[in-house]
């Protein structure tokens, strides 16, 4: 993560976010969707179930009247051929009086058209001749006997439209001897359905098989004696037969239309319900709708941006604290490395060369002013390192009082040289700090960038040597590194460590922490070894203390965490790892960056990683550590106390700390079962952690004894050779996995 650019870390992180926003999103818009379907498809059901019914009861309608005005013309019909003569006046006006309500007249024609009786008196005294009717051509040229219904048309001399209905009868012969015609008046007709409100747009409509409007209400008013197919054709048939519904565009309208064939005659009801005002609601609706999915979606895209935005100060932070130093605003030991192995990468086209320095006489400065006036100090000499470097020469801070600067360019030890007398007189002039002048030197070890077996680690190892030889030599001077020169430089312990380093002499086994409940292993502590050449395997407890009287310590410590880091990388992401720290690392100032700097490289969770303090270096704790200690917390590392309860313990730096777990000292485990004073001691520790909500570790559990005790007392997590001795990584698991089956 150190090498990428912060762009390619947030797209990289908002990828996931971003498709599960745009999912969010699709959701939102699908539900106002489906939303606005549903209720546009269940006005529509129940507009159609209304129309439905109502078309029902309209062809009923429609039946009973023509069935009675039918009836009336067969009654009429039936005198006619029973008596061989035309019905008398008393008899068609007793018909007309039983016949509809909508019935406006009744005429009878002989077989030349001659009206020879009408219930009008206008029309029985008229001459002319009504063969030309279609009521009566119906009849006269065929010899079926059937009912003809015939289109609205305004009777010949009262000019009112009128729908005829038309039977022939016949002489005694069986021959055509005229037409008997019951007029009804549409209008009378369409009132019957007046009654019905089915809103604008809408209306009732009697129909011809011949596609012609007979009767209608609302929008058919204007249609009668007119065509009228379209509904019906979008039906899909030509030749309406029973009954259907349609969700069409007619008229240039969306209507809902039912219909229904009056059965026996050729007749059908129409039933047309308008649906502006519901679909100007129901759009409005919608507009509602997708203006709440087009707002979440607007609230979800910025939720996003702002957690990108929010997760890229993050990184920055990161990379801040990774690749710069916070104090003097150098670049830190990670940038160093990274500079380092591109010139190293590139030595064969241009040389280049180390310039160690390390201030002489610092700790003094911090034990007798102060760290405030330290850091004071350390600014100072940063700026004054920057003036002094050329144009190709890259300033570092390691950390603590180290410094470094890399130049690149044609190797010149005369001119180095030069640079390493004015770094050393340059930190030699008095330092102004609150009114008190303080005055500190430099040393300075220089090493020439060349193609080596153990790469840039050699190459800092040799301006590494050659530093001591100049602290050696007196102090505020500089050395230039020459073979030979490790045997007369230092402490040997501290150079055999640093060498040990570089060879890659040590090496990291891993014990396993196990959750006492489940058996399941949580994660490892990184224990690390020593094989020395000539030595062979070196104990932690001789080479440990010697690597911190020499200060190997630290780099030995940096090497540690970067190692366990990179086998924790390997590890499924549940499981953390715990990395034992001195007080030296702390001192160093080195220690923020160089977790940050394997966080970033392995790109870990810092919740993963745990840092094992002893009680010794807590009690020895300066503000500079208190404050890397929450730096580091507030980052998500865990801060462990190891061996607590070996030293001199105090509750109040409990408090004062920000502790996340206590690992309780092995010598109250191995005999928890048989002493009621261990007994009591980890039940103490065990209360006093949930009290601050800090988790337990107990360490050295070798018995099932001492398990159950453990985990009687409330300890959860534990770990020893009952669970796992340590070995390497890819021998720990196996270890693991027999031993909680085991438990």
């Amino acid at each position: 993560m150190a090498k990428d650019p912060d762009g390619k870390n947030v797209a990289k992180f908002a990828a996931p976010l971003l498709g599960l926003g745009i999912a969010l999103c699709a959701c939102f818009w699908a539900a106002a969707w489906y939303q606005s379907h549903v209720e546009l498809s269940t006005h529509q059901r129940k507009v159609a179930q209304d129309l439905s019914n109502l078309s029902l009861v309209v062809e009923l309608t429609a039946a009973r009247i023509v069935d009675e005005a039918d009836r009336t013309l067969k009654h009429l019909q039936a005198l006619a051929d029973a008596n061989d003569e035309l019905p008398n006046g008393r008899a068609v006006m007793s018909e007309l009086h039983r016949a509809s309500e909508q019935t406006a007249f009744i005429f009878i024609l002989d077989a030349e058209g001659r009206v020879v009786f009408s219930s009008n008196r206008a029309a029985s005294t008229v001459t002319q001749t009504f063969a030309d009717r279609p009521y009566f051509r119906a009849h006269a040229e065929t010899r079926a006997d059937r009912l003809f219904i015939s289109r609205t048309m305004p009777h010949r001399y009262t000019g009112l439209p009128s729908i005829f209905l038309s039977r022939r009868y016949n002489d005694a012969e069986g021959r055509f001897a005229g037409v008997i015609v019951l007029g009804l008046d549409p209008n009378r007709l369409a009132r019957t359905y007046h009654r019905l409100e089915l809103g604008p747009e809408s209306g009732v409509a009697i129909v011809g098989d011949d596609g012609i409007v007979r009767a209608g209400t609302g929008i058919f008013q204007s249609q009668l004696d007119k065509g009228f197919r379209e509904g019906l054709q979008k039906s899909g048939e030509d030749n309406v037969d029973g009954s259907g519904l349609i969700h069409e565009t007619f008229q240039g309208q969306p209507r809902t239309v039912a219909y229904r064939k009056v059965q026996g005659y050729p007749l059908i009801v129409l039933v047309v319900s308008g649906g502006g005002e519901y679909l100007a609601t129901w759009s409005g609706n919608r507009l509602t709708y997708f203006g709440v999915a087009l707002f979440l979606s607007l609230l979800v895209l910025a939720t996003v941006a702002l957690f990108c935005k929010w997760h890229l100060k993050h990184v920055r932070v990161i990379r801040f604290l990774a690749f710069r130093d916070s104090l003097t605003g150098l670049a830190n030991r990670a940038r160093f490395r990274n500079e380092l192995e591109r010139a190293y990468a590139a030595v064969d086209e241009q040389d280049f060369a180390l310039l160690l320095v390390d201030l002489d006489g610092f700790k003094e400065v911090n034990d007798q002013y102060g760290h405030l006036d330290g850091d004071v100090v350390i600014v100072t000499i940063a700026q004054r390192l920057r003036q002094i470097a050329g144009p190709f020469d890259f300033i570092a801070r390691l950390g603590g009082d180290e410094f470094v600067i890399l130049r690149q360019g044609p190797y010149d030890p005369a001119g180095l040289e030069a640079l390493a007398a004015r770094v050393c007189a340059e930190f030699a002039r008095p330092i102004a700090v609150k009114g008190r002048s303080i005055v500190i030197g430099a040393s300075v070890g220089i090493s020439r960038g060349q193609k080596t077996k153990l790469g840039t680690s050699e190459i800092i190892r040799r301006a590494d040597v050659a530093l001591y030889a100049a602290k050696a030599g007196g102090r505020s001077t500089w050395r230039v590194y020459a073979d030979g020169m490790e045997k007369s430089s230092g402490s040997r312990q501290g150079q055999d460590i640093a060498a040990g380093i570089v060879a890659g002499e040590f090496l990291l086994h891993y014990q396993p922490i196990v959750d006492m409940g489940s058996g399941a292993t949580v994660g490892y502590e990184a224990l690390v070894r020593w094989n020395h050449p000539l030595r062979g395997r070196v104990h932690p407890a001789e080479f440990i203390p010697e690597a911190e009287a020499s200060g190997a310590i630290v780099p030995l410590g940096e090497w540690v965490i970067e190692t366990a880091l990179a086998a924790l990388a390997k590890l499924p992401p549940e499981m953390h790892m715990a990395v034992n720290v001195s007080a030296a690392q702390f001192v160093s100032g080195r220690l923020l960056s160089c977790v940050c700097a394997a966080l970033a490289a392995h790109q870990l969770d810092p919740r993963r990683i745990v840092l094992e303090i002893t009680e010794t270096a807590i009690l020895k704790r300066t503000p500079e550590t208190v404050n890397q200690l929450r730096l580091l917390r507030s980052l998500g590392v865990g801060l462990a106390i190891d061996d607590f309860g070996e030293g001199h313990s105090s509750i109040g730096y409990l408090h004062e700390l920000p502790i996340s777990c206590l690992k309780i000292d092995r010598r109250f485990v191995t005999d928890i079962a048989v002493r009621d004073a261990s007994r009591g001691f980890v039940r103490g520790i065990c209360a006093l952690a949930r009290e601050l909500d800090v988790s337990v570790v107990a360490e050295g559990v070798e018995t099932d004894a001492e398990r159950e005790a453990l985990t009687k007392l409330g300890c959860t997590f534990a770990q020893g050779y009952l669970y796992g001795r340590p070995a390497p990584l890819g021998d720990a698991p196996a270890c693991v996995d027999e031993t909680a089956q085991a438990a």
